[in-house]
């Protein structure tokens, strides 16, 4: 059975190739031989089936390091930061602790503790979120401040939520609101 199935298979692609390609094709010309062609690269996976080997994979897949690569910077410039919506500021006393990046700071920096959900689950190494700069807006009052992640903040509401010192929460809110909905994005 394989045997006829192979040239049957055989017989088709031929057939293809010969009404793909004109006699006028220069057979020297390297960019048309069929092991550069899709129809080459059919024959040979036609033959290497009747042999039982795996199939050869199209030399065009989709990539996504490549597409990713290619939509890098659309052309007009840069892209636009991802901002994350849905979530809520309320804010928290440092109290003279070290904050989970392992670094004390004071109620009146511009400071921030983000939820588990961007910080991660192992507190035995500071976060790669440690140190980034967020901007903070209020979605009452369109009022914004940029902080630096410092700390986790496992009571937050949800995953776009973020806890901010009491000096940032002052720069958005007032401290009687206990928590706002925000809009935030990494610098």
């Amino acid at each position: 059975m394989r045997p006829i199935l192979y040239i049957l298979t055989l017989l088709t692609l031929t057939f293809t190739t010969v009404l793909a390609y004109p006699a006028s094709q220069p057979e020297t010309d390297s960019k048309f031989t069929p092991s550069r062609t899709t129809t080459g690269r059919l024959l040979k996976n036609a033959e290497r089936l009747s042999l039982g080997l795996p199939l050869l994979p199209p030399r065009h897949l989709f990539s996504p390091t490549r597409a990713l690569l290619r939509d890098a910077t659309p052309s007009g410039g840069s892209v636009p930061p991802t901002v994350y919506t849905g979530g809520f500021a309320t804010f928290y006393s440092q109290g003279g602790n070290y904050g989970a990046c392992g670094q004390l700071h004071s109620d009146n920096e511009l400071v921030a503790a983000i939820d588990q959900t961007h910080y991660g689950t192992d507190f035995t190494v500071p976060s790669p979120e440690c140190g980034k700069r967020v901007k903070i807006t209020n979605g009452y009052n369109g009022r914004s401040v940029t902080v630096t992640i410092v700390d986790v903040c496992p009571t937050c509401p949800n995953g776009n939520s973020i806890g901010l010192s009491t000096g940032a929460f002052q720069q958005i809110a007032e401290l009687g609101d206990g928590m706002v909905p925000i809009t935030w994005n990494y610098l």
